[in-house]
């Protein structure tokens, strides 16, 4: 199991321009998320290969009190300090 203190949520955004082109993940690192997100679009054979590359990655909030994100993200039982 992942470490909760660690987790963020991203933004991924990639090159498609319809529903595909953004979606939040959790994941430790921007490049997690990006290979998440990428991961997902291939196994469900959504968007051609081209119009998956990632165009940005922003960190919309941190499970960590003390991260300095600003946005608090809480996983599981509550934030971990």
């Amino acid at each position: 199991m992942t470490d909760a203190k660690n987790m963020k949520l991203y933004k991924v955004n990639i090159q498609e321009s319809g529903k595909w082109g953004f979606s939040y993940v959790v994941a430790k690192d921007p490049t997690e998320a990006y290979r998440k997100y990428q991961k997902f679009l291939d196994t469900e054979g959504i968007c051609f290969p081209a119009k998956r590359e990632m165009e940005s990655v922003e960190l919309v909030a941190d499970s960590y009190i003390y991260g300095g994100c600003g946005v608090l993200l809480i996983v599981g039982k509550g934030a971990q300090s």
